[in-house]
């Protein structure tokens, strides 16, 4: 006998076993399921970042980056489910995965290329390397970071939207 989605479903931190059973069942709506990704997501964001520098300071310009990433993490993640949830409501979090490695691809591309056009340019013109710490470095990094997830979400976003008709 099929379960009926519960819609006050408590999120299992703990009890693994009921969290199956709700699985299993199709117990838990797309809704419910978004607050695991998005737990999920927030504490990888937490627990990856101070791997990350590992062996090096952790600077000013670190702090804002990482506070951006997580805004635009959530934000992002958000109008994603709103997307699937405008289309047919299904399966948001095989959807956002799936699509997440292509769009990604094309991103990390991009940022290369970008990366190597900038560089080309700095060294072309004698250009000198920000100084660490300083108002520039920030504002180049912090402004870097946040176009390149922000075109992540969006091409999620469009993705999602085309699903939808």
């Amino acid at each position: 006998m099929s379960r009926q989605k519960n819609k006050d479903t408590k999120m299992y931190l703990w009890k693994s076993k009921k969290l199956v059973a709700d699985l299993k069942n199709e117990g838990l709506s797309e809704k419910e399921k978004l607050k695991y990704m998005l737990f999920w997501g927030v504490a990888t964001l937490i627990a990856s970042d101070p791997i990350l520098h590992v062996g090096n300071p952790y600077t000013s310009t670190d702090t804002i980056i990482s506070i951006l990433m997580f805004i635009i993490t959530i934000i992002g993640t958000v109008f994603c489910y709103k997307a699937n949830k405008n289309g047919d409501n299904t399966d948001f979090i095989t959807r956002y995965v799936c699509l997440s490695i292509p769009i990604g691809i094309k991103a990390i591309t991009f940022l290369i290329l970008l990366l190597t056009i900038l560089i080309t340019i700095a060294v072309t013109l004698d250009f000198e390397v920000f100084e660490e710490g300083s108002i520039t470095e920030l504002v180049f990094e912090a402004s870097l970071v946040t176009a390149f997830v922000v075109y992540i979400y969006y091409s999620l976003v469009k993705h999602f939207k085309l699903l939808s008709q």
